[in-house]
């Protein structure tokens, strides 16, 4: 919600109620909130403005600040770039639904059209036009508050190696006017510059979905002879790296130096973003396509692992199932013929009481009680609602 606001919504919400109400109301911290109001360049009541707004004793006077215009002459390259490669995503006819099994796989992208070289030339062609970095009037507000950082550290007596400053000087004005130049220029084709950082200031820009630091320092002095072999000292170079520290440049020689920073430097700079745009995305379709090649690859052996374990269970089951009902079934078998010839036994003890001409004393109770027994033994003789509740054991639905 918050980003989606533009710079005026911003400056109206912020001088409309406290910080603390403003970040409650978005969901975010007030720190977080005022980075952002920085970063876009947005002034802010500044502390004690709301206890004296609403105090009866009016202990000081507030003026308002106007919001900085920065929107005049901001063009939509950034969003005719981004548009380009929405466009060339959309009509992309190797992307497919890897979790589709029924849907097939396409054939891999092709080579595009177009080189990189030629694709790159064709975006250029519509880069609106560059002011020289001396031709602007006054300072890019982020070059403003770098210049005031930088004049806040000349008067100190003593400074460390990062603290020092860099703009006072003759060289220290060829700097800036560089530095102003390409963030005027960045600002200008829709790059949105921002700057963080309190003490030591950082410098970004958002070059379509990339967010990109960059520096720009003085070479280290050299000296050069003439023709009569006379020392000479050069002035420095100013120096342009992408990257948040100089002296991490320095250290891997990733920088490029020039005598005078002009208009053509910055729309080399612009031409190389738009290259290593161009590159990345042909390798983004690649890996994309190949990503969602593999994860098909994979989902059809996860699926054949599951059919399969699947199939196993089921076998297993039926096995199982299987060895139940013969069990049940031998078991049924085992009582019928044990009930039979516990019923044998009794016939051939009556029989043989009956040859002895007397009683035999419990062999009446004996008998009766071996006969339940057989009965209960023997599945023959269960009844019905027994009968059904054996049946129902061989889960034949």
């Amino acid at each position: 919600m918050l980003m989606s606001l533009t710079r005026q919504q911003l400056y109206d919400l912020v001088w409309a109620k406290p910080m603390t109400e403003v970040a409650r109301q978005v969901g975010i911290s007030d720190v977080m909130l005022a980075r952002i109001f920085t970063q876009r360049d947005v002034p802010r009541p500044p502390r004690g403005y709301w206890a004296n707004l609403s105090s009866t004793k009016k202990r000081r006077e507030y003026t308002k600040p106007p919001l900085p215009d920065l929107a005049s002459g901001v063009s939509d390259f950034n969003q005719l770039v981004m548009g380009e490669y929405e466009l060339r995503e959309e009509a992309r006819a190797d992307r497919f639904n890897w979790e589709e099994l029924e849907e097939p796989v396409p054939r891999p992208p092709k080579e595009p059209e177009e080189s990189q070289q030629e694709v790159v030339a064709r975006l250029v062609e519509k880069l609106p036009e560059i002011l020289e970095p001396g031709g602007h009037k006054s300072l890019h507000p982020i070059a403003q508050r770098i210049y005031d950082r930088d004049c806040q550290k000349a008067p100190l007596k003593e400074h460390s190696i990062f603290d020092r400053p860099e703009y006072q000087d003759k060289d220290g004005k060829r700097l800036l006017e560089a530095y102003n130049g390409a963030l005027w220029a960045f600002h200008r084709l829709g790059f949105k510059p921002t700057v963080t950082g309190r003490k030591h200031l950082r410098t970004h820009i958002t070059f379509t979905d990339r967010h990109k630091s960059f520096v720009f320092f003085l070479s280290e002095r050299g000296e050069k002879r003439d023709k009569q072999g006379r020392k000479n000292i050069a002035p420095p170079q100013i120096c342009f790296a992408w990257g948040s520290e100089q002296w991490d440049a320095r250290r891997k020689r990733d920088f490029w130096s020039y005598d005078q920073f002009s208009a053509a430097d910055i729309k080399d700079l612009v031409l190389g973003l738009l290259a290593e745009k161009e590159k990345s995305y042909r390798e983004y379709v690649i890996r994309d396509y190949e990503w969602a090649v593999t994860c098909r690859e994979d989902l059809i052996k996860e699926t054949d692992k599951k059919r399969l374990r699947a199939l196993k269970l089921k076998q297993a089951n039926v096995k199982a199932r299987t060895h139940k009902r013969l069990e049940l079934l031998k078991d049924a078998d085992k009582r019928i013929q044990e009930a039979d010839r516990i019923r044998a036994l009794v016939t051939i003890f009556s029989a043989k009481v009956n040859r002895a001409g007397r009683e035999v004393p419990g062999f009446g109770k004996w008998s009766r009680w071996a006969l339940q027994y057989a009965d209960d033994l023997d599945p023959r003789h269960m009844s019905i609602k027994h009968f059904a509740s054996w049946i129902g054991k061989f889960s034949l639905n």
